[in-house]
């Protein structure tokens, strides 16, 4: 369900979507955020999975809200390091 939701993303980004590698550096980069609302495969994960569920046990809550989505994709061969996120 991610991976369609990682497609779409890729396939149709969002005004903040940036690759994230200089010329020459070799493999992809990929990141956009706040589309959960827009993608429908991030809003079934998060609505109508256990996310929630394990997110509030890890924090010993009884809720969560979902404040932001941020979409990394990496892709094979890619030297460059994640920056902290």
């Amino acid at each position: 369900m991610l991976r369609a939701g990682g497609e779409r993303n890729l396939a149709k980004p969002g005004p903040s979507a940036a690759e994230n590698l200089k010329p020459g550096e070799g493999g992809r980069f990929f990141d956009d955020d706040c589309h959960w609302t827009r993608i429908s495969e991030f809003r079934e994960v998060i609505g109508n999975s256990e996310v929630a569920t394990v997110a509030a046990r890890l924090m010993r809550r009884d809720t969560v809200q979902v404040f932001h989505d941020h979409v990394l994709i990496k892709g094979p061969g890619t030297a460059k390091s994640t920056p902290w996120h």
